[in-house]
């Protein structure tokens, strides 16, 4: 009998699942989803090294970025 590796892998990960104190609930997160960004919550900024003018920022926006570091 082969014993492959992503089964073995597999039943060794249940059992130290239901050997941890809480069993299975400590796999699940804390939420369910990300909180609202408001004006207390982090931002992800992205280094923006191209023109800095209407064109170029608005490709950047355009990807989803809402807040950019230049450089200065």
């Amino acid at each position: 009998m082969k014993i492959h590796r992503r089964e073995a892998l597999k039943t060794m990960g249940a059992a130290l699942a239901s050997a941890a104190p809480g069993g299975a609930a400590l796999a699940q997160p804390a939420f369910s989803r990300m909180p609202p960004e408001g004006k207390d919550t982090p931002k992800i900024c992205l280094g923006f090294y191209g023109t800095v003018d209407e064109a170029g920022l608005r490709r950047v926006k355009q990807i989803g970025v809402d807040h950019v570091l230049t450089g200065g």
